[in-house]
C-alpha cells in the first residue's frame, strides 16, 4: 500500500466483542475479529505500515497492512493495557501504557519485553 493511499479504521464493540474495520480510500477493505473482548485502543504508524490494537481481553494484536496479523502480546499478569503505540525510531518497538499501574513498557515487534517503567507521580 502506497503512502498516498488514505487508510482509516473503525472500532465496533458490541455484545462484549470487538471488531475492527479497515478502510482504504473510504471503502471497507477488511473486517478483523481477532479479539475476544472490546477493543480499547488502536494506533497506526504510517512509517512502519503497521497498526496495533489492545483489548480488555489482555492482548495486543500487531498487524502489517493490509490485514496480516504479525504478532500478539499477552499481558503478563492477565490484566489489560490501556494504550498501545508503535514507534519507528530509533528502532521499531511497541510501547504500552497501563493506567492502573501508571507504567510504560516497551517490547520488540516479536513481543519480547525490553523495559518497563512505573511512574512515580510523587517525585519531582
Amino acid at each position: 500500500w502506497d503512502s498516498d493511499i488514505k487508510i482509516s479504521f473503525k472500532i465496533i464493540n458490541r455484545d462484549g466483542t470487538g471488531k475492527l474495520q479497515v478502510y482504504k480510500e473510504g471503502i471497507l477493505a477488511h473486517e478483523i475479529m481477532d479479539h475476544t473482548d472490546e477493543i480499547i485502543n488502536l494506533f497506526y504508524n504510517l512509517r512502519l505500515n503497521m497498526y496495533a490494537t489492545c483489548s480488555y481481553d489482555g492482548y495486543i494484536c500487531i498487524y502489517i497492512l493490509p490485514n496480516k496479523l504479525f504478532s500478539i502480546i499477552k499481558h503478563p499478569k492477565n490484566l489489560y493495557f490501556n494504550k498501545v503505540f508503535l514507534s519507528a525510531n530509533p528502532y521499531p518497538t511497541i510501547i504500552t501504557y497501563e493506567k492502573e499501574k501508571k507504567s510504560f513498557s516497551s517490547y520488540t515487534l516479536s513481543g519480547m519485553l525490553i523495559n518497563k517503567i512505573e511512574l512515580d507521580l510523587e517525585a519531582e
